[in-house]
């Protein structure tokens, strides 16, 4: 039997309905019980004690007992009561009662002890079974009657404890009735319930084993404002997350797979035409020089990929010391005078200091720069212009680096920092990258505890810019 939530949740709230059913049924018997017996006291009592004062009030108009008067007050006090009256005297023999059939009863078995006890003015109020007179538990009341400051007989009257608790028995009869309903339809309830709360589970394993397939096009609902609903929108924005990671993939995969062929496949042929002679000796320096560009580019994307996976490890590791940012720029621009010279482009450095100490990992800033400045080459034109400025704001050393162009469209401005992302997806210009430079320095950035950020208008620019504390050193002009 497949165990669902459906049912776990049905069979629960059965056993967890009668459990409450059952411990209030045995709470209700005890208690509705023992409250009946304890009114039928007060009100057996209360009227006893009447009936004896109408009797005495008779015997001190009269003189006499009137049986025929008794007996009327006696049987309106039965049948409000639904008990049994008796007028006794003090040997226990019936006067009157409101019953007839009453006068066969062996009322001197009542024990002599209590009877005296009432013939001395006490009046009792027990439950007890009365030797034979009575087949089970009764509920009496005896009190003396007197006339004048005589005692001459007892008022009584009694009922069975069965009598007396039919009421009860009929209240439980309703109670029980009325939960075995409500049991039937709060189980009915609970299984309507936990089919709209499994459903949404249901339609999210489906959606998720067509995910599992390679479908990304699944998407669940929920009706109602509740966890549920909370559930399945971030079950589809996980979607949406493992779809745009799958496409990732998918480009990361196709930009990997044709940065090294291209390289590769250039190696090999050169290679074998300086091996086989198809290359002559003479040419032997240009082409090896190709080569070894080739093979650079090779290592540089394998370190890019290593880092990458160092990062998302939580692997870098910080060093971080003062520094001349302004000089580690100077470098890196320096790296880049043979690009900057094929294209003609226009480098300014704008600094407001001619040094200007920070305080973070010299190589992992250098990185950073080199990074920046090498996306900022790719995508700067012929007889463009790029502009690095480093100012300083407050505790800060502000870094921004500008490059003219075509820029960055607004849609893909929000991802340029997620890996593998290429906002150039027709590698026309980006064709060296494998869309993980500009992931490396947010990482790094936030490894300093700052950040990254980019602005860019279509047409004109594009501008990368980060801080870093700054700080006093001894070789500082003041």
């Amino acid at each position: 039997m497949q165990h669902t939530i459906r049912a776990k949740f049905g069979v629960g709230t059965f056993v967890t309905i009668s459990i409450v059913v059952a411990t209030s049924a045995m709470f209700l018997f005890t208690y509705l019980g023992s409250y009946l017996v304890r009114e039928h006291k007060e009100e057996f009592t209360r009227r006893t004690i009447q009936f004896a004062e109408m009797t005495e009030l008779m015997f001190e108009n009269q003189g006499i007992f009137q049986e025929y008067v008794l007996r009327k007050n006696l049987i309106m006090i039965s049948n409000e009561t639904a008990a049994t009256m008796l007028l006794l005297d003090r040997n226990k023999r019936v006067v009157v009662s409101a019953n007839t059939d009453v006068l066969e009863f062996r009322l001197h078995q009542i024990p002599d002890e209590i009877y005296d006890e009432v013939l001395g003015g006490k009046t009792i109020c027990s439950v007890d079974e009365l030797g034979n007179t009575f087949s089970e538990m009764v509920l009496y009341v005896m009190h003396p009657v007197r006339r004048g400051e005589e005692i001459v007989g007892v008022a009584m009257c009694f009922a069975s404890i069965s009598q007396i608790t039919i009421a009860r028995d009929d209240i439980m009869k309703i109670f029980l009735m009325a939960s075995l309903f409500a049991c039937a339809v709060s189980i009915l309830f609970a299984f309507m319930m936990t089919n709209n709360m499994t459903r949404p589970i249901k339609e999210m394993s489906g959606a998720a084993k067509e995910i599992a397939s390679g479908d990304f096009n699944q998407r669940v609902g929920a009706a109602k404002e509740d966890e549920l609903r909370q559930l399945a929108e971030s079950f589809n924005q996980m979607i949406v997350a493992l779809e745009e990671l799958e496409q990732m993939r998918s480009s990361f995969v196709s930009n990997v797979s044709h940065e090294l062929r291209t390289p590769m496949t250039v190696i090999s042929g050169f290679v074998d035409g300086v091996l086989d002679g198809t290359i002559p000796p003479s040419e032997h320096e240009k082409y090896i020089a190709i080569v070894q560009s080739e093979i650079k580019r090779l290592s540089r994307l394998v370190n890019e990929l290593l880092e990458t996976a160092k990062l998302e490890n939580g692997g870098i590791q910080l060093h971080t010391v003062p520094f001349d940012i302004n000089e580690l720029i100077r470098r890196t621009v320096i790296t880049y005078e043979s690009s900057i010279t094929t294209k003609n482009i226009d480098v300014t450095l704008d600094f407001s200091y001619e040094k200007c100490y920070v305080k973070g990992d010299y190589d992992a800033m250098y990185r950073v720069m080199n990074n920046l400045l090498d996306n900022a080459m790719k995508f700067t034109p012929i007889n463009g212009r790029i502009t690095v400025t480093c100012v300083n704001e407050g505790a800060n050393a502000k870094i921004t680096l500008e490059n003219s162009g075509a820029g960055i469209k607004k849609e893909d401005l929000p991802h340029i920092w997620e890996r593998f992302y290429k906002t150039d997806k027709s590698r026309s210009m980006d064709r060296k990258g494998a869309g993980l430079g500009l992931y490396i320095v947010k990482e790094i950035m936030i490894a300093h505890g700052g950040d990254a950020y980019a602005e860019s208008e279509e047409g004109k620019y594009t501008r990368f810019s980060f801080t870093l504390p700054s700080v006093k050193y001894q070789d500082d002009d003041e």
